[in-house]
């Protein structure tokens, strides 16, 4: 199927959304005024120890972080002693700590690099049998000659000249890290990747046909990102001028506008109500009238369309979904668990489905990074309101 990339901006939004045959696959959005901190990488100072938790670092821009599990980096050395970090997650409020490791990673479509680790070149889990990973992993370490590296599922089709490029952009990008560390005074090293970017990182190795930028000023800012990210995607990159919006090509802001509701309607029937709260996300599959084995098809769909509605809305944390199904038992129930697990098997997050409880739920767990896509949205239009 096509896929095209597609980045505007909107108001006090930058957006970007990959489609795939017409339909939104992923969605990525920035608040313009305060870009998502994860993935910056800082020269920090270490402050405070706080047992059972970590040690808190001051950050380049003022913040906190949290260090939970030092990595090679450190921060193993004394308060006020200097260290680089990259934030791995954003605070959840404003009296909360940023979560950031010492061993950052620089991501790519194909690969990953630990520019201040060791040489060692792994593979993904996601990437076969442990024989698998372990060929890849070798045909890796040949290809990049060195460093520290985790080969993606996707590197397993890509041609040893995708590889090479991306491994050397990848490794600019790591030196560029390794000299700034060497400085004083906390600061901002890197920062995180745009909307832009983490769209193409989410997206792996699926190949995307074309790149379509709106105001067509942007293109050059794009595309050096784009090439210090996936080189040769660039060449894809094609301005947009209207009329009529970039977004208005796939009736875009429709689909964005059902991802903030909470129902959500099957096209073979049947809904899911999918409610955020405090402590975790609530999900009720309702398979409608359909009697018989009509039913379970409406549900195995509805664990299709679970999986993609948590992408797209970014919601993380502790999930719970009730299927009729699994609260009957039986066979159909570990069907639709069978069902679901194959379909988060491709989240860009780590995705895990834990299984039924004695009640009948399914209960899964998905990486949080920031907020999700509907508090970043509120957030802006209640700033600009």
């Amino acid at each position: 199927m096509v896929a095209e990339l597609l980045v505007d901006r909107a108001g006090p939004l930058g957006r970007a959304a990959i489609v795939e045959a017409g339909r939104l696959a992923h969605i990525e959005i920035d608040r313009l005024d305060r870009p998502s901190p994860v993935g910056a990488i800082h020269r920090a100072r270490v402050g405070r120890a706080a047992p059972g938790l970590g040690t808190f670092v001051a950050l380049g821009d003022g913040t906190t972080g949290l260090v939970a599990r030092p990595g090679p980096g450190g921060p193993g050395r004394g308060a006020g002693a200097g260290v680089v970090v990259q934030v791995t997650a954003a605070s959840t409020a404003p009296d909360k700590a940023a979560t950031v490791t010492t061993d950052p990673i620089l991501a790519g479509r194909l690969l990953l690099h630990r520019p201040l680790a060791a040489d060692q070149v792994a593979a993904s889990a996601r990437a076969g049998d442990r024989a698998a990973r372990a060929a890849l992993a070798r045909r890796v370490a040949a290809l990049t000659g060195g460093g520290a590296w985790i080969a993606r599922a996707a590197a397993a089709a890509a041609g040893d000249d995708q590889l090479r490029a991306e491994a050397a952009a990848l490794r600019a990008r790591g030196r560029a890290v390794a000299a700034a560390a060497a400085g004083g005074t906390p600061a901002v090293i890197a920062p995180g990747p745009d909307a832009a970017a983490r769209a193409v990182i989410a997206w792996g190795g699926r190949p995307l046909d074309t790149v379509r930028v709106e105001p067509a000023g942007e293109r050059g800012r794009l595309g050096a990102g784009l090439d210090a990210l996936a080189p040769g995607l660039s060449d894809r990159l094609v301005p947009h001028r209207p009329p009529p919006p970039l977004f208005d090509l796939h009736d875009l802001d429709s689909q964005l506008d059902a991802l903030m509701r909470p129902r959500v309607a099957l096209p073979s029937g049947g809904n899911l109500m999918i409610e955020p709260t405090e402590a975790l996300v609530a999900v009720d599959v309702n398979p409608g009238v359909t009697a018989g084995g009509g039913a379970l098809n409406v549900e195995l769909a509805a664990a299709a369309e679970l999986a993609r509605q948590l992408r797209l809305r970014h919601l993380g944390g502790m999930i719970v979904a009730d299927f009729p199904a699994t609260r009957r038992g039986g066979s159909d129930g570990e069907r639709v668990l069978v069902a679901l697990r194959a379909a988060t098997a491709d989240d860009p997050e780590d995705c895990r489905v834990l299984g039924i409880t004695r009640l009948g739920l399914i209960e899964l767990s998905r990486r949080r990074r920031g907020p999700s896509l509907a508090e970043i949205v509120r957030a802006a239009s209640a700033r600009g309101a």
